[in-house]
């Protein structure tokens, strides 16, 4: 078993804790930070960029996200997807999403379905 010292947080990991990275040649070699520290450094990063610019993320965010909203919520409607499905299962608070089955979820669409052609 190979292990590495983590330049950040200084604690002595296994190889497989590191990132690998393809080199200009193609070789590989194994990041200096643990996998853990990476991953925090960017969390922390990206979210010191979203505080600084908040209203500009938002404001170019919003007018996609509306019509997006929008359309994927009706396509779940007319389509039935199983998110759409699950949503409605879980609504009041009886079911949990970890109790729903592939046949449960299957007899509500069913179920929705022939509500839809008795209209």
């Amino acid at each position: 078993m190979e292990t590495k010292i983590c330049i950040k947080c200084s604690i002595e990991q296994d190889i497989s804790e590191y990132a690998k990275r393809k080199s200009h040649n193609g070789c590989f070699y194994v990041r200096n930070k643990c996998r853990l520290c990476t991953n925090n450094e960017v969390n922390i990063r990206s979210v010191l960029y979203f505080q600084k610019n908040k209203d500009i993320i938002v404001q170019r965010r919003r007018p996609y996200s509306k019509k997006y909203l929008k359309s994927y919520q009706a396509n779940a409607k007319r389509d039935l997807t199983d998110i759409y499905i699950k949503k409605l299962l879980t609504y009041n608070g009886v079911l949990l999403v970890k109790d729903l089955t592939p046949q449960l979820i299957e007899l509500k669409r069913k179920e929705l379905t022939l509500k839809r052609k008795l209209k």
